[in-house]
């Protein structure tokens, strides 16, 4: 079985760099004075939050705007059911870009957090990188979690 990264209950693959990322989101409001990619993070965030609360009902079109993502080529469509797990992993790999980006932008250390049967382990350090990258009801609960804390959604 492959490790199983997920956000939504505390063990994405930035997990620590997410949750000091957050901190810096308001409940309400745009980031966009704290930084260009902070502020696609915090978007991010939002449809995730509603992919994982509400089965994406509020923001399903928001997923091919932020993300980048088409769901119908998961065969995901509105009001359906939203937890393809080809799906769910193309939005977890995107949102490790929104937080790798997000953190490079703030000054905030990247880890990634190593799990295994959906235990988190240890974090490794990553190496940074250039900033070259490209821009881009308790619904689903990954793999046995409770949500994580995110900032405002």
């Amino acid at each position: 079985m492959e490790p199983s990264y997920c956000y939504w209950n505390g063990s994405g693959r930035y997990q620590v760099a997410v949750d000091r990322l957050s901190a810096l989101i308001p409940r309400y409001g745009d980031v966009k004075e704290k930084g260009a990619k902070l502020e696609r993070f915090r978007r991010a965030v939002n449809v995730y939050y509603d992919l994982n609360n509400n089965g994406l009902c509020n923001r399903f079109g928001e997923v091919r705007t932020v993300f980048k993502i088409t769901p119908r080529h998961f065969g995901v469509t509105p009001h359906g059911d939203v937890f393809d797990p080809k799906f769910l992993d193309a939005i977890e790999e995107a949102m490790d870009a929104f937080a790798l980006d997000a953190a490079r932008e703030q000054g905030i250390e990247s880890t990634e957090t190593v799990v295994a049967s959906n235990v988190v382990l240890f974090p490794v350090p990553v190496a940074p990188a250039d900033d070259t990258s490209s821009e881009r009801e308790e619904g689903r609960a990954c793999a046995s979690g409770a949500p994580a804390s995110l900032p405002g959604h």
